[in-house]
């Protein structure tokens, strides 16, 4: 069936090559300009024409239709560009499509191509009649296609088998699920049993190394021990004929078992693996027939013949000894057999259609041999100098020679000098900027590099480290006090404007705290009395609670003492209930009460300031109960 298509695309190229012969191609003088990507197909060649932003210009790829993948597509798009790296296409719903999906489907709706992170949408895909109209011509000449009949055929027979093989292994997969937990428990079992008798092993080692026996008797008797285990995974190696691993011996406990328990529940474990492999090889075929890519199709009986010899073709000899290529101009087709051509920039050219990019002046005959590239295109000698680029040094344009870029600027090669001496830089390696303007190495530290504070030498190269708007080398940013190198410190200290570290600072700025003694570096610093205190050591000298949150604290003899230890220790007593009096008290014959405990002792009710009272052998009276 393949070979069918092949013979009506090489009649219908060399009918349509034959008149093409018979008529004048003329081309306009202003071609249109593409803005956006377009579709279009000759015969059974799709054309399509995209703009690859990374080289601003307009690609034309060509690709059979009736033959061509989208694997094949994406492949001559990352060719073309080497900056593309990422390549997807997608339906019109958003659906990725596989590489082996065909473009002769793919043009029958909308579709996405994404190139790196830019995409493409073709809203106006190829009209189905023109797709109709090709299938029609290749009728006409070779008669009727039978391939999508074939095709499903073929789908209905493999879609019918695939289901009375899924019928058949149905009970089949019940019992060997049945089986596969049963040998499952079994080898886990097996497997902590081996633990235990490991440990066990190694417990009795233990035993008698500490308790029964010293390890000069144990130590030959590990020995065996371990040597006699190696001997028994070689043996294992030697009899089974694999290495003793883990997973080896679980599956070897597995299949020994699961053959085991298969005999004894009649399960036909051969049967069950021909219906699995039957299976997987339908649901193969069921992929390959919907996604057709054509070189995964039957070879058709009849073989593929050339037309002047007879001689037998193989698909391979067809496609790859075909002459036609194709201009790159005018997209049709060039028989270079029979017509002439130029090759410029690994691309075919039609000698009428190898014009100049820019004035379409045609540029094969010999008074317009002297002819540049721009944009991948040829152009002629008047458009190369009206499109050159200006040196930014002497203004004119760079016709010949090299061309140098410099901070976004282009000059000649003789033009690329120092702003300030004017020495040639072309083969400098070391190169400076001042004022967008290229400085060599001397001038740059003579006139404008910033001066090391350590050394007094220019700093042209390396890494500028600033300490108080001082700068300095990477190698002089040291401390003051023991020079060591603060390169690579996160933290700078300065001390008298010069970079310490944080050892140094602390010795020579640090406070010391009037509790521990040591050095306040890093915390907050309390100061009480004259003193300073790291926040921790700030504490009451009675029961030793930290003060540093604290807002209320008392000081007696110069020592800190929290609320609590204050009234315990001296704020005065009641002399009623023998309590501390923090708050308000009432003072009565050098004696101090709570206010609620300076009550009348009749009738128990507090005894204002302002109220009069009478004293007893009992206590106070009010006056009310007084009189």
């Amino acid at each position: 069936m393949r070979f069918t298509l092949l013979i009506r695309s090489i009649i219908n190229a060399a009918a349509i090559t034959t008149s093409k012969k018979s008529r004048t191609i003329s081309i306009s003088s202003k071609p249109p300009i593409l803005l956006e990507p377009t579709l279009s197909h000759s015969d059974s060649v799709l054309v399509l024409s995209l703009i690859l932003r990374s080289r601003q210009e307009i690609c034309r790829f060509h690709l059979n239709l009736q033959t061509a993948t989208v694997g094949q597509l994406i492949d001559e798009i990352k060719q073309e560009d080497a900056d593309i790296e990422h390549v997807h296409i997608h339906d019109e719903k958003g659906h990725l499509l596989s590489k082996s999906y065909t473009l002769k489907s793919l043009i029958h709706s909308p579709f996405t191509i994404q190139l790196n992170q830019q995409k493409i949408f073709l809203f106006d895909p190829i009209n189905k009649l023109q797709i109709k109209d090709t299938t029609m011509r290749h009728t006409k000449i070779d008669g009727p296609s039978t391939e999508d009949t074939f095709c499903h055929e073929k789908y209905s027979e493999l879609k019918n088998e695939a289901n009375a093989l899924t019928i058949q292994l149905e009970p089949l997969e019940k019992v060997k699920n049945k089986l596969a937990n049963i040998c499952q428990r079994y080898t886990s079992r097996c497997i902590w049993y081996g633990l235990a008798a490991m440990c066990f092993q190694v417990g009795i080692l233990v035993e008698l190394t500490w308790d029964v026996y010293s390890w000069d008797v144990v130590g030959p008797l590990s020995y065996f021990i371990g040597y006699g285990t190696v001997m028994a995974i070689h043996a294992f190696h030697l009899i089974t004929g694999t290495d003793f691993e883990y997973m080896t011996l679980t599956d070897r406990l597995f299949l020994r078992r699961f053959y085991r328990e298969a005999h004894c529940y009649s399960f036909d474990i051969s049967l069950y693996n021909r219906l699995k492999n039957r299976l997987f090889t339908v649901h193969t075929d069921l992929a390959r027939l919907r996604a057709p890519l054509p070189l995964s199709l039957p070879v058709p009986a009849h073989p593929f013949r050339c037309k002047n010899s007879g001689e037998e073709l193989s698909p391979l000899d067809f496609f790859v000894n075909q002459p036609v290529s194709y201009c790159s101009k005018c997209t049709s087709s060039i028989d270079q057999n029979h017509q002439s051509n130029i090759r410029f920039n690994n691309r075919l050219y039609h000698t009428n259609c190898f014009t100049c990019g820019i004035c379409h002046k045609n540029l094969s005959d010999s008074t317009n041999t002297n002819f540049a590239i721009h944009n991948n295109e040829p152009i002629c000698a008047q458009c190369k100098q009206a499109n050159a680029k200006i040196c930014y040094a002497c203004q004119k344009p760079i016709l010949t020679g090299g061309l140098i870029t410099f901070d976004t600027n282009v000059y000649h090669d003789d033009c690329f000098r120092c702003s300030q001496c004017q020495k040639l830089l072309t083969y400098e390696t070391t190169l400076n900027k001042h004022n967008s303007k290229p400085c060599c190495a001397t001038c740059y530290d003579k006139k404008f590099a910033p001066q090391c504070s350590q050394c007094l030498k220019p700093i042209s190269t390396g890494k500028i480290l600033t300490c108080d708007t001082k700068k300095y080398h990477s190698d002089c940013f040291q401390c003051d006090q023991c020079n060591k190198s603060l390169a690579d410190e996160k933290d700078l200290y300065e001390y008298n404007s010069k970079p310490c570290c944080y050892q140094c600072y602390n010795q020579r700025t640090a406070p010391e705290c009037a509790k521990c003694h040591k050095l306040i570096s890093i915390g907050k610093i309390l100061k009480w009395n004259e003193n300073k205190y790291h926040e921790d050591c700030f504490r009451c000298h009675q029961c030793n609670k930290s003060l540093g949150d604290a807002s209320n604290f008392c000081k007696h003899d110069s020592k800190p003492f929290c609320s609590e230890c204050d009234a315990e220790l001296f704020a005065p007593r009641c002399a009623q209930c023998a309590k501390p009096i923090i708050d308000k008290y009432t003072a009565f014959k050098n004696k101090t009460f709570h206010p609620n405990c300076f009550f009348c002792v009749k009738c128990h009710r507090t005894i204002s300031s302002t109220e009069k009272f009478y004293e007893d052998k009992f206590g106070f009276v009010c006056s009310t109960c007084g009189t």
